[in-house]
């Protein structure tokens, strides 16, 4: 039976806990007032955090920009490509060597982390959690 509820009743961090501390393995749904995360684990550990709403690869892009690791005429050139093949802007972005692999994945973990934070900044939502492989 799936867990669910309102964060008036029952707030997202006491439900994040819930399913971390009990090596929970699922999707927890988090539905803000602007966004949805869905949030991934597998034995309690975060593995994926998708934001729905919000281009991840717009964000990386930014991101990767803004820290001087990739030129924005570089990002177009990524972006060309996304939109030919519908691959995911990280994949791309390795595949064509821009950034180094590992500064790559650290930068998407900066960004799955803010995700995660601010759902935790959110005045009023609801939650799901569903079990099963995430």
């Amino acid at each position: 039976m799936p867990l669910r509820g309102s964060t008036h009743d029952f707030g997202l961090a006491d439900v994040f806990q819930l399913v971390v501390k009990g090596n929970k393995n699922g999707a927890l749904r988090c539905n803000g007032p602007d966004t949805t995360v869905v949030i991934g684990l597998e034995a309690g550990n975060v593995t994926r955090v998708q934001s729905e709403g919000r281009p991840t690869g717009a964000q990386l892009g930014n991101r990767l920009a803004r820290a001087g690791l990739i030129e924005r005429a570089e990002i177009g050139r990524v972006l060309a490509r996304r939109a030919r093949t519908q691959e995911p802007m990280a994949a791309v972005i390795a595949e064509l060597g821009l950034v180094d692999p590992a500064v790559l994945r650290e930068h998407l973990t900066l960004l799955a982390t803010d995700a995660v934070l601010e759902v935790f900044t959110w005045p009023r939502g609801t939650y799901e959690f569903s079990e099963g492989l995430a």
